[in-house]
């Protein structure tokens, strides 16, 4: 943990992942974006080595929490720079840290903290898939960011002006009026897009109890699989309670490749249907 200090040190001094969560200038970043968002993953990941070697419980609600913080930076560094970042390398990364913060839930048999991580990962990826789909067709989304851009840039603009002097009061009049814009904007995205506003909001993730009192109204469980570059996890949510399982990955994927030749090929499920549903139950 001392060389990733000095590894945030190249950055800024004394810059950490509590520090990249409070600037408000996030942009003053951007050149080293792909860089912070890997050192504070390799960060979180040394957290879950130092659990597994020393096997402390106190360790591993450390290493949950700063998964949870390495989530928000990652965020935090994507809203702004998203654009110019490597698809293929944000990807990665986001596959790797919801892995990895998901084994860690399991290792915890913390199904609230897995229930976020589920949820989240799906999010992320949803987000990518509709940005790319979407984005230039939603002229309420491309204002929203276009926005957010400019209170950025007003904001940076504001921390280095003299306090005293007339240009501070219209910056501060110009942030007012942008906030105001964005206000309206968001009750318009709210009303069209929930989905949308959901994401780009900070929305708070749903609980356990808020997943049974609402959505297992109407049906018998909630079940998330997540199918990572090494394991397997399953997460299930009942009435009764919850539970969080590691698979056999290779029999996960021996099975997955199974059934879809069985669904994709008529012929097949017609001449051997016994063989489909022996695939369908494992």
């Amino acid at each position: 943990f001392h060389y990733y200090q000095n590894a945030f040190n190249q950055v800024s001094p004394g810059l950490d992942e509590n520090g990249l969560l409070n600037t408000k200038n996030i942009q003053s970043y951007r050149s080293v974006s792909e860089y912070l968002g890997t050192l504070v993953l390799d960060k979180a990941d040394a957290q879950l080595s130092q659990y597994k070697a020393t096997l402390n419980e106190n360790q591993l609600n450390h290493t949950l929490a700063f998964y949870r913080k390495a989530d928000l930076v990652m965020d935090k560094i994507k809203e702004d720079q998203y654009e110019i970042m490597s698809k293929l390398s944000w990807r990665y990364s986001a596959r790797r840290l919801y892995e990895h913060a998901i084994e860690a839930s399991w290792l915890a048999k913390n199904n609230e903290d897995a229930l976020y991580f589920f949820e989240k990962s799906r999010a992320v990826l949803l987000d990518e898939q509709m940005k790319s789909e979407n984005l230039m067709q939603n002229q309420e989304a491309a204002d929203l960011f276009q926005l957010k851009s400019m209170l950025n840039h007003l904001e940076n603009e504001l921390d280095t002006s003299n306090p005293h002097s007339d240009h501070y009061s219209v910056i501060q009049a110009e942030i007012i009026k942008k906030k105001e814009e964005q206000d309206k904007l968001l009750t318009t995205i709210r009303e069209k897009d929930p989905l949308y506003f959901a994401r780009n909001t900070n929305v708070e993730s749903m609980s356990i109890r808020e997943v049974q009192n609402s959505i297992l109204k109407d049906h018998s469980a909630l079940i998330e699989i997540f199918n990572g570059d090494s394991s397997v996890y399953t997460l299930t949510i009942t009435n009764a309670g919850s539970s969080i399982l590691k698979l056999d990955k290779e029999s996960f994927d021996s099975l997955s490749q199974k059934f879809v030749s069985f669904i994709s090929n008529p012929d097949l499920l017609n001449t051997q249907f016994s063989g489909f549903t022996d695939i369908s139950q494992k």
